[in-house]
């Protein structure tokens, strides 16, 4: 009875102790929460600084709450649920797997959620692939989004040992690295790290949690001493790391790095995660996810090819070391392995595509994200995971997949990222402007000064028609439009040699909601374009075009100006 209740009294200090090395996760890694959450105007209420909403708050249905395992969790906002459920990504899960399907949960951080919300995420997409390749099979397949903002291989690992069990998963994917980077780059006692990474490891090592007082078998609760304003007010004073990881170069060095990845733990709780799901007989699929910098990367560099911000020493330090540690991993255990730098490698090599891959300096676009769902269904297809789980089903070739999902592999044509035009970024005027069946009216999302042009009525389109000055200018030239769903399109052409040519478009898939107001699409002037072109813009159903004052097109601020 003494030792059982000993026994009691050290795992809930553990307990403690993880929810202590979490809250030290949290006070370091905050800002991918906070920083997230407030760009959306979801910011937690005790967070000093919050603002009201600046974009959609569609884009980002998530709200921080404390958790006493894991520090904090994202309390999805969905109606009344009954049953045996699970909130993930915006949608409800049954715990209890249906007969005749196969489940799939994607587990990392807000790159697997979805920056720009869970519909443009890699399983969202995913779950599309396999909705068209079964489509009419007996057998189904469900992917779950189980991607948490903020959340690194510590958060991965204990979910999976505890609630993503209770899933009976059939496959993990999972892509775990960015978070653990910029994690291990704020801790300043590496010492103090390594002890508390083995109070940590000493718990998740326990594959059966102890029965509590009621036999339920769940981990003891630990209420945190502080309340949740305490906790915010920790997520909001750790916002200021974004700019601080910015200013890294006067401390970094790439062995300073390497010890504190160490110390973090992520080689081995990524090779303890395989071998666990292994275990029990769980395959997984590990994904390397693809930075932004390139291999030759220096900060003159890159300032002229990335459009944000980037710590271009940490960043070119997190994707050789997390990617050497991943490929060692799935090597050493067999573990299906999909590698994305040399697809962002490749495809950043001109500066606009910058703006199609990446939402800012670290979350993918829906193009690239869709570029990671096939590469994860094609790794599946040829490791035979859907021939030994999915029978005789006929699944589509690649090139019938890209026909079929052909909005999916070609969205973001003219997409160039988003937020509202600010300095540097500069007006073209537009003159001798001429408008049919369109009005302008105030818009409570955009911020103060921008006004949204729109049919009036909606059932006929609405047309634009002006000159625009480009004064020698041939970069690219960005709008800010907007559409409900699938319900309208924004059609820019111009007049070329007599005719009218299409020159960008903004269209989209049936989401069912508004995209997020700030959005840029844009084009690059015809090399025959002189310094000025007639341009005809045309408006049709629910589409919108934002404009500030008399200014409609802008260009980014030349170098050196």
């Amino acid at each position: 009875m003494g030792s059982m209740t000993n026994h009691r009294a050290e795992r809930a200090v553990a307990c403690m102790s993880v929810a202590i090395f979490l809250a030290f996760i949290g006070s370091c890694l905050g800002l991918e929460v906070f920083a997230l959450l407030h760009a959306q105007g979801e910011a937690p209420h005790g967070a000093p600084g919050a603002k009201p909403p600046a974009f959609d708050p569609q884009a980002f249905r998530v709200t921080c709450m404390p958790d006493p395992q894991l520090g904090y969790r994202l309390e999805t906002r969905l109606p009344e649920a009954q049953g045996d459920v699970r909130a993930y990504a915006g949608r409800t899960v049954e715990a209890r797997k249906k007969p005749d399907t196969v489940r799939i949960v994607c587990v990392g951080n807000s790159t697997t959620y979805g920056y720009s919300g869970p519909k443009t995420s890699y399983p969202a997409l995913l779950q599309q692939m396999f909705d068209l390749a079964l489509k009419g099979c007996p057998v189904q397949a469900e992917v779950i989004n189980a991607g948490v903002v903020g959340y690194n291989s510590w958060h991965t690992r204990i979910r999976a040992n505890t609630e993503l069990e209770e899933l009976s998963p059939d496959l993990y994917v999972v892509m775990d690295g960015v978070t653990d980077v910029l994690t291990a780059a704020s801790i300043s006692n590496v010492d103090e790290a390594v002890r508390q990474r083995g109070v940590l490891t000493r718990l998740v090592a326990m594959d059966t949690p102890e029965p509590d007082e009621g036999g339920s078998g769940k981990w003891p609760a630990w209420q945190p001493r502080s309340g949740p304003k305490d906790l915010f007010d920790l997520l909001g004073r750790a916002a200021m790391l974004r700019e601080a990881r910015l200013a890294v170069e006067s401390w970094f060095t790439a062995d300073a790095m390497e010890h504190k990845m160490k110390a973090f733990g992520f080689a081995e709780n990524v090779a303890a995660f395989i071998r666990e799901r292994q275990s029990r007989g769980t395959p997984v699929v590990v994904v390397n996810y693809g930075w932004i910098v390139r291999p030759d990367a220096s900060a003159a560099k890159e300032a002229d090819r990335i459009p944000y911000p980037v710590n271009v020493p940490l960043f070119k330090f997190g994707r050789e070391y997390t990617r050497s540690v991943l490929r060692s991993a799935a090597s050493a255990s067999g573990a299906m392995f999909v590698d994305m730098q040399p697809w962002v490698d490749a495809l950043t090599e001109r500066h606009p595509e910058a703006f199609r891959l990446f939402l800012d300096e670290t979350h993918y676009s829906q193009l690239l994200n869709y570029l990671l769902a096939r590469e994860v269904f094609e790794k599946l297809r040829d490791s035979g995971f859907m021939r030994d789980r999915l029978g005789m089903c006929p699944v589509p070739s690649k090139e019938s997949m890209d026909a079929a999902l052909s909005y999916y592999a070609g969205w973001g044509e003219y997409y160039a990222g988003r937020d509202f035009a600010k300095p540097p970024a500069l007006p073209l005027e537009i003159a001798e402007v001429e408008m049919r069946n369109l009005a302008s009216t105030e818009e409570s999302l955009a911020p103060q000064g921008w006004c949204k042009i729109a049919p009036q009525d909606p059932a006929k389109a609405g047309v634009m028609r002006g000159v625009l000055r480009l004064d020698g200018w041939k970069g690219p030239v960005y709008y800010h439009p907007r559409l409900f769903s699938n319900k309208g399109v924004v059609l820019v052409e111009a007049k070329l040699g007599g005719q009218w040519r299409k020159i960008s478009e903004t269209a989209q898939y049936d989401t069912g909601e508004w995209m997020p107001v700030g959005e840029r699409y844009g084009f690059v002037p015809p090399n025959d374009a002189g310094d000025a072109l007639e341009v005809r813009v045309t408006l049709s159903g629910s589409a919108q075009l934002f404009h500030h004052g008399a200014d409609i097109f802008f260009r980014s601020q030349p170098a050196g100006r």
